[in-house]
């Protein structure tokens, strides 16, 4: 019997082999750490489907070279050692973060710096808070001021998140006032192995307001 021939018609054939969801890119990156900077949720739980290791520990590369996706060449903005955890924080992608936590991401995993995801969270609310405080009652409510303060609430809410799951912090201390937020708020998610099963069981919506 004859070989059957591809049909020239299959778009696929002439496509490139789809690579490895962890192989590394010219910045040192995987796939996942791509989403996780970008926030993109549904594409983080298709790469894990597909085996992502979610705790991949990133790597700076020698030079960071130029292609499509980094046009400029630039290298990533956070520390040796960072997990697509610690870069969901650090861009403060909420959506990212519940996506790698209800997977079983590690959550006090430390980059060469020493900092945990709950480092990097409080690294940000702190500086921001400080701000916040220092400002003087006749500030006016500009543009920058309003992004500030929804900044302070974003991290107030991953400080709290990531706290409130057992996460831990080697270099920030939490502030008293935050601290005790975490130890009352009951309407923050809870991503244990119990938790998610019963997630499983309820299909529940997940609420977090920032």
């Amino acid at each position: 019997m004859a070989e059957k021939k591809p049909s020239i018609w299959n778009i696929r054939r002439y496509l490139p082999e789809e690579k490895d969801v962890n192989t590394v890119d010219k910045q040192g990156l995987t796939k996942i750490f791509q989403a996780a900077q970008k926030g993109k949720g549904s594409e983080m739980r298709t790469l894990i489907e597909k085996g992502a290791n979610i705790d991949f520990q990133f790597q700076r590369v020698s030079e960071s070279a130029y292609s499509l996706t980094n046009p400029l060449g630039t290298r990533p903005e956070f520390a040796e050692g960072s997990t697509p955890l610690h870069v969901a924080v650090i861009h403060g992608n909420i959506d990212a973060m519940k996506v790698l936590m209800d997977n079983g991401a590690k959550l006090s995993e430390r980059d060469l710096d020493g900092c945990t995801p709950l480092d990097r969270a409080l690294e940000k609310y702190i500086k921001l808070d400080d701000e916040k405080t220092m400002a003087s009652p006749e500030e006016k409510q500009t543009r920058a001021v309003k992004k500030r303060d929804k900044e302070h609430t974003r991290y107030k809410v991953i400080s709290k998140l990531l706290a409130k799951n057992g996460a831990e912090a080697h270099v920030f201390t939490m502030p008293e006032k935050l601290n005790a937020e975490v130890m009352k708020d009951d309407d923050i998610a809870l991503f244990t192995e119990e938790a998610r099963a019963a997630r499983k069981r309820r299909f529940p919506r997940i609420r977090i307001d920032f």
